[in-house]
């Protein structure tokens, strides 16, 4: 067994029992949403493509600005 594949036998088993799973407040679909939750924090914490979000930040405060442009509304950043 390599040193990934303990990980990767569980969070099958993980994904496998939430899909079928019929219980109100599973514990093991618990133990899921928060495997879940901490991978998402982790992978998704730092911009990736920061070059994507200075444009798209540059074209949220453009929109904004009357000044700018005609639209007089400002669209809210994604976390």
């Amino acid at each position: 067994m390599h040193g990934n594949d303990e990980m990767s036998i569980y969070l099958d088993d993980l994904l496998e029992h939430e899909r079928a799973c019929e219980v109100e407040n599973c514990a093991l679909c618990q133990s899921a949403q928060s495997v879940y939750r901490l991978v998402r924090n982790l992978v998704f914490s730092e911009v990736v493509y920061p070059d994507v979000a200075i444009a798209a930040q540059g074209r949220v405060s453009e929109v904004g600005n009357p000044a700018a442009g005609s639209a007089t509304f400002s669209t809210p950043l994604a976390a």
